[in-house]
């Protein structure tokens, strides 16, 4: 769980995208997903996001 690795650090980090209701997005949310983001020195592997989630560079 993202809460508990503050602090920690691993080479690599394996998010999984939690359910959230209606795809609420709040601030809580983005703090905890910057929080595991920050715990790879090296590699961070997403699990089960969306592919809205991310933007994509226009073709």
């Amino acid at each position: 769980m993202g809460h508990k690795a503050q602090g920690g650090q691993w080479k690599h980090v394996f998010i999984e995208h939690p359910w959230l209701p209606e795809g609420e997005v709040d601030l809580e949310y983005l703090r905890w997903l910057y929080t595991a983001f920050t715990r790879s020195s090296e590699q961070v592997y997403l699990i089960g996001f969306p592919d809205d989630f991310f933007l994509h560079p226009p073709q």
